[in-house]
C-alpha cells in the first residue's frame, strides 16, 4: 500500500483565482500539501532507481515572498540534489540581481524539474523549465547547435507518452502535442520563455477527484516517459555543453582568494543591488564566493565582490 488515496474536488477548488492571495485558505492548501507529500513518497518508492540523485520538495502553501504573495497551485518537485546544486549556486546567483533573488527565491525556479502540480483545473504531471533555470536552458540550446543533435532530440520527443503536450506552464489554451514538436520550435520557445515552459499531461479536476489511488500509477508513467528527455536536457558534468566544468573550477579558485581577509562576524558594506550602501554583518561564508549577510532582519546572499570592508 502506498498510502496515497487521491484528491477530492475541494482540493482543486482551493486554488480558484479569488483565493490565491488569501490566508483564509491556508488550511485547505495544507491538506493538499500533505497529500502531495504522500504522493511524492510513493513515487520515490515506486521509482527508486529512476529518481535517485533527485531531491523532493513542495512549494509553499501560504502566500509569501516565495510565491509573490499568491498561491495559484501547489507543486511537488524532484530536482538535482543539494550536492549537485552546490556546484552551481555561485553561477546561478551571479546571473540574478539581489532584487531578483529577494523577489523570487523559489528553489524550483532555478533548476529543471519533474513535477506534480495541483491547480484549479486538475492534476498535472510534467517536466518544467522556468526562465531562471538558465543553466539547463542554455545547455540544451548549445547542444542543439551540434551536428545531429536536433535529430536526437526529435527522436526523444516522438518517444514521449502520446498525451504529453508542450507549452507555457500557465497558459489557458490547450498546448500542442509534444510528439509533433520540432527541435527548432523548442529552441525558439526556450529563448522566448517569459515564465515557465512544460512538457506535461493533465487529469482534469473532475476526473482526478474520482480516480483516487490509481493517480499514482498515472503519475509514475508520466515521470518514466519524461525521464529520458530530462536527462538529455539537464546540465551535468558528463552532459556539459556550456563548458561549465571549467567555469566551476575558476569559481572555486576565485572564491578561495576572495574570502581571504573576510570572516563570519565582519561588518561589510553592500556595493550594489537594492541594499546598496547598507552595512551588514557576515553570517557565513558559503561556496563559490557567496556570503550570507545580515542586514537588519533580512539575510541576504551576495557575491563577495559586491561587498567592501567599511
Amino acid at each position: 500500500m502506498s498510502g496515497f488515496e487521491g484528491f477530492s474536488a475541494a482540493d482543486f477548488s482551493a486554488f480558484e483565482e479569488a483565493k490565491w492571495g488569501s490566508h483564509a485558505f491556508n488550511r485547505e492548501r495544507l491538506e493538499v500539501k500533505l497529500k502531495l507529500q504522500t504522493l511524492g513518497k510513493a513515487l520515490q518508492t515506486r521509482l527508486a532507481a529512476e529518481l535517485s540523485g533527485l531531491e523532493m520538495g513542495i512549494t509553499e502553501e501560504r502566500p509569501s515572498v516565495f510565491n509573490r504573495q499568491r498561491v495559484r497551485d501547489l507543486t511537488l518537485f524532484f530536482l538535482r540534489d543539494e550536492k549537485a546544486r552546490r556546484m552551481l549556486d555561485g553561477i546561478l546567483e551571479r546571473r540574478r540581481t539581489i532584487a531578483e533573488n529577494l523577489n523570487d527565491p523559489a528553489l524550483c525556479h532555478r533548476h529543471l524539474y519533474l513535477g506534480a502540480r495541483v491547480f484549479s483545473g486538475g492534476l498535472r504531471g510534467g517536466l518544467f523549465l522556468h526562465r531562471d533555470a538558465w543553466v539547463d536552458s542554455e545547455n540544451l540550446l548549445r547542444r542543439l547547435g551540434e551536428l545531429y543533435e536536433g535529430d536526437r532530440l526529435e527522436a526523444l520527443l516522438r518517444a514521449l507518452p502520446p498525451e504529453v503536450r508542450f507549452g507555457p506552464a500557465f497558459a489557458h489554451e490547450e498546448a500542442p502535442l509534444a510528439r509533433d514538436l520540432r527541435a527548432s520550435a523548442l529552441a525558439e520557445a526556450i529563448r522566448a520563455n517569459e515564465e515557465e515552459l512544460a512538457f506535461y499531461a493533465d487529469r482534469p479536476a473532475g476526473e482526478a477527484s474520482r480516480e483516487g489511488p490509481p493517480l499514482l500509477d498515472w503519475m509514475a508513467g508520466i515521470f518514466l516517459g519524461l525521464l529520458p528527455l530530462k536527462n538529455h536536457i539537464s546540465w551535468r558534468r558528463d552532459n556539459d555543453f556550456v563548458s561549465l566544468a571549467q567555469t566551476l573550477q575558476q569559481e572555486e579558485k576565485k572564491a578561495e582568494l576572495a574570502f581571504t581577509g573576510i570572516k563570519a562576524g565582519d561588518s561589510v558594506r553592500i556595493k550594489s543591488g537594492v541594499a546598496a550602501g547598507r552595512i551588514g554583518r557576515v553570517e557565513s561564508l558559503e561556496r563559490k564566493g557567496l556570503l550570507k549577510v545580515r542586514v537588519g532582519p533580512l539575510l541576504i546572499a551576495v557575491q563577495v565582490e559586491d561587498v567592501a570592508i567599511p
